[in-house]
């Protein structure tokens, strides 16, 4: 966690999506967003501090029809107890993770409180990019903020864009946001009011790529996470999934059409797309590493 910041865009320098990967016109499918029921334990930080919360266990919703991740769920401990070193593993554990769940779209659609959250990230961006980062916090109604570091402001926002909640959901799209705000000063934005527009998709791109990690952590590698016999082992792990997911989301935000662009009652479909092309790509990009 907390280590995208090394990451530099492509490894093969060029665009990775697919042809077939579903365009920015492809809605997401209709219907009711699945929930996890559970209890989230979040603790407060001293003095305002920012911390990482534990990350609950999910529990099915009752009645839900459910997903059988057993086959990623084996993969991704063989890639644990490897150290993080097993790519083949990790790439079988993605696949299958994004395959038995449906496909892009509908692993998406697990998304639902960090998709909320995504739109409501990508809308104040969008606004901070058009019309300055004071006007923005005085539309949430912040206006107090205003000159404040960027860490301190993005803090205030978790309230905001990622209400506490009981659901395991809710609890995923704050952790997200936590971890996006312990990145930003790893990729050099130090000030808000200074941050260039072409350097806000990095932001976004922080926030969907943890929501994705936490999730598939959260369905498929709560124990195996603790399999490596050293510290420094775990850590590679979590490093290598976290960089994994990272090209993917960084890649789609890149060709997707850009979000300050759009207004504000696009954003969502625009958000809802860019999880479902991330899962895609996952999927395929882990069909590949498999090999």
């Amino acid at each position: 966690m907390g280590t995208a910041g090394s990451y530099g865009g492509s490894a093969r320098g060029k665009i990775l999506t697919p042809s077939f990967v579903p365009g920015d016109d492809i809605p997401i499918a209709g219907g009711g967003d699945p929930e996890d029921e559970g209890q989230a334990d979040p603790a407060g930080a001293p003095d305002g501090a920012v911390e990482p919360r534990p990350r609950p266990v999910a529990v099915p919703l009752a009645g839900a029809i459910p997903v059988d991740f057993g086959n990623a769920r084996g993969n991704f401990t063989s890639f644990a107890r490897s150290g993080g070193h097993d790519r083949r593993a990790l790439g079988r554990a993605v696949s299958s993770y994004v395959s038995a769940a449906g496909g892009g779209r509908h692993a998406a659609r697990h998304m639902g409180a960090s998709r909320s959250a995504g739109a409501a990230l990508a809308g104040f961006l969008a606004d901070v990019a058009r019309r300055g980062v004071d006007e923005a916090l005085r539309t949430l109604d912040l206006p107090g903020l205003a000159g404040r570091p960027p860490t301190e402001i993005f803090a205030a926002l978790i309230d905001v864009f990622c209400p506490e909640g009981g659901t395991i959901d809710e609890a995923i799209a704050r952790e997200a946001f936590v971890e996006m705000i312990i990145d930003l000063t790893e990729i050099g934005i130090a000030d808000i009011a200074d941050l260039a527009p072409d350097r806000m998709p990095d932001v976004f791109e922080l926030f969907v790529s943890h929501a994705i990690e936490a999730r598939i952590e959260n369905d498929i590698a709560m124990k195996a996470v603790a399999l490596p016999a050293n510290t420094a082992a775990a850590q590679r792990v979590q490093d290598v999934l976290c960089d994994f997911i990272r090209r993917a989301v960084h890649d789609v935000v890149t060709q997707a059409a850009d979000f300050r662009q759009l207004a504000g009652d696009r954003i969502k479909g625009w958000v809802d797309t860019v999880y479902a092309q991330a899962f895609e790509l996952l999927r395929v990009l882990g069909e590949r590493e498999a090999r």
